[in-house]
């Protein structure tokens, strides 16, 4: 007896070159199982022969899996005293079926050396629900017509047919890869008159099975993006949008798109809304422009008598370390349509605004799989594509606090390049120990100027537990000042001494919300004010 078979992936595409274990044991037990393992051909494709007396056989083929694909595995019944029976799908001849459409016709051709006809044949999804069920007629043909309602939801999916064994064939089955696509219909209104703080725009994005949500919309003035939104539990979507300065006169026609990441989920467009001049309440007339053009003469004829003597610019913000701690996101409106969907950024200290060398960024996209991308000698990084929607970031330096930051990013629109500043371990262990420093400070602002051991001196002029104080106090100034940089334990540590020295402090109290501390000993009129 030869078995043959395929191997396909979900999409139907074969897998060449995969190991294929076919494993064969009689139904009574009577005879030995017998296994091979064979390769698939180029079609993805296998075969083997046996040699096996006439008897019933459970015949299973299974697949492993790889690095890239799923196991599987196959089993049928077979009696070598009936014929085998091949079914085929001869309709539907694409693999791909709108779900906006009606019906979906299917067409199986039972072919057998003992005929097709009168088998007891029944469609299935890949779920196993029951779409349709028969018996073959003249031709071995069997027809069904399914309704668009009872295929799934959009996304990959399957239609298999069975044919039941009877006393001269034996059961087969076959089973036909088949997506469920849908169309989205995007729409776009204005809400308001356009003003100088913008103009309020809603819409939604559905299609003929409803609102489709969590989805990114992006809003367009011709080909440049203005903002993006996400859709909500029914594809609603409403947001605020700044009229651009490239309007002309005439006002702004904007458009909203919706670029979908999934290929059974079709792309879609608004029409496009004209968006009338923006009312800032300025009067008008030309005469107006007198006094402005006065000033302008005398301004430029100011300049011209400083002509060379500029002074030179503040440091760019871009490589300066001005910026605070955190992640700071900047739209980059002239990316192209490569780069929308990748992120740019760099790395630096929070502290001195230096690159941080070794430096990563741990991207979690809602749909796949984590990436880590490397910062080079800069501080720099560039990702590769990344599918549309929220994705969790988590930002990593030697030496340096982690961040973690969730992101939106747009179906179709400006790419986004992010200036993250992170906090280095030495600054922690003082932002760690700062709340123990505060309860025995006269004064908030005193942080700003006093020295370690100075918070000591006021510490025993209030009487607190001094020992503890100066324990937690030689930790800080090994962490923030010793030759190696802390490590994440020690700035934990830190925290939790801090808070037994606030939990045991003497003569006063300790605000749980501030750290502040209040009590006879402060002096009047030195009410401490939340540190800064």
């Amino acid at each position: 007896m030869r078995v043959n078979g395929r191997l396909e992936n979900d999409a139907s595409k074969p897998l060449r070159r995969r190991p294929v274990v076919i494993e064969i044991a009689s139904s009574d037990g009577s005879e030995p199982p017998q296994r091979r393992e064979v390769t698939t051909t180029g079609s993805g494709d296998f075969s083997a022969l046996f040699a096996l007396p006439v008897r019933r056989y459970t015949v299973s083929a299974r697949f492993p899996g790889d690095d890239h694909h799923r196991g599987s595995s196959a089993r049928r019944e077979i009696d070598l005293a009936k014929s085998d029976v091949l079914l085929q799908f001869e309709q539907p001849q694409s693999h791909s079926f709108a779900l906006d459409d009606t019906a979906l016709e299917v067409l199986v051709r039972a072919s057998s050396a003992a005929g097709g006809q009168n088998l007891a044949i029944a469609l299935h999804d890949e779920r196993g629900h029951l779409l349709a069920q028969g018996a073959s007629g003249p031709g071995g043909l069997f027809g069904a017509t399914i309704t668009s309602a009872m295929l799934g939801p959009a996304g990959l999916g399957a239609l298999r047919v069975e044919s039941s064994a009877d006393a001269r064939r034996n059961a087969s089955s076959s089973t036909r890869a088949l997506v469920r696509t849908l169309a989205s219909q995007l729409t776009l209104e204005q809400m308001d008159t356009a003003a100088a703080q913008g103009v309020q725009l809603a819409g939604a994005l559905r299609s003929a099975r409803g609102g489709l949500p969590g989805e990114p919309i992006g809003i367009f003035h011709a080909e440049q993006h203005l903002a993006s939104v996400e859709t909500d539990a029914q594809g609603r979507y409403s947001l605020r949008v700044e009229v651009p300065d490239t309007a002309g006169a005439d006002g702004a026609e904007l458009h909203a798109r919706f670029d979908s990441p999934l290929p059974w989920i079709r792309s879609s467009r608004s029409s496009t809304l004209r968006i009338a001049p923006k009312d800032d309440g300025t009067p008008s007339p030309a005469w107006l422009l007198l006094p402005s053009l006065l000033c302008a003469i005398a301004i430029g004829w100011g300049l011209r008598r400083r002509a060379g003597k500029q002074p030179q610019a503040v440091a760019d913000e871009a490589d300066g370390a001005i910026l605070a701690a955190g992640i700071h996101r900047e739209a980059l409106t002239d990316a192209n349509s490569t780069d929308r969907q990748r992120l740019k950024g760099e790395l630096r200290s929070a502290d001195l605004g230096a690159a941080l060398e070794q430096a990563s960024v741990r991207i979690s996209p809602r749909r796949g799989d984590d990436l880590i991308v490397e910062c080079d000698a800069s501080g720099r990084f560039e990702t590769p594509s990344l599918p549309s929607g929220r994705v969790q970031l988590e930002l990593r330096g030697a030496d340096h606090l982690t961040l973690s930051a969730e992101i939106s990013l747009p179906q179709s629109g400006a790419g986004s390049f992010l200036r993250v500043r992170l906090p280095s371990l030495r600054s922690a262990a003082l932002q760690a120990y700062k709340p123990a420093a505060l309860v025995v400070l006269p004064r908030p602002e005193l942080w700003e100027t006093s020295t370690a051991r100075e918070v000591l001196h006021h510490a025993a002029q209030l009487r607190t537990d001094t020992p503890r104080l100066a324990a937690l106090v030689e930790q800080v100034e090994r962490a923030g000042y010793g030759v190696a940089a802390p490590k994440r334990r020690d700035i934990e540590t830190i925290a939790a001494d801090a808070r037994s020295v606030l939990r045991t402090a003497s003569g006063a109290t300790v605000d749980a919300e501030s750290g502040n501390a209040a009590g006879p000993e402060a002096p009047k009129g030195d009410e401490p004010r939340p540190p800064r």
